[in-house]
């Protein structure tokens, strides 16, 4: 499966202490890691089922994690 392909990726973004300050409760970073594996179906059709956890959303402490996981499809007409 030479035309396939596989991604790692990590995400971090910072929220600023002045947001923090305006906005109580609110955590100092979100956090996303995800998984991606592209498959070539055929010449015009690849699949890409994806993975992501994040952590914090949002930088909220009142909601749970997140984990996301679907698949998307590029055709070529």
């Amino acid at each position: 499966r030479d035309k396939d392909s596989i991604t790692l990726g990590y995400n971090l973004a910072h929220i600023s202490s002045a947001y923090r300050e305006a906005h109580p409760g609110i955590q100092s970073s979100e956090q996303v890691y995800e998984l991606a594996y592209r498959a070539l179906i055929l010449p015009c059709l690849t699949l890409t089922p994806d993975v992501q956890y994040v952590h914090n959303p949002s930088g909220r402490s009142d909601i749970g994690d997140a984990l996301i996981v679907y698949l998307r499809s590029e055709v070529l007409l």
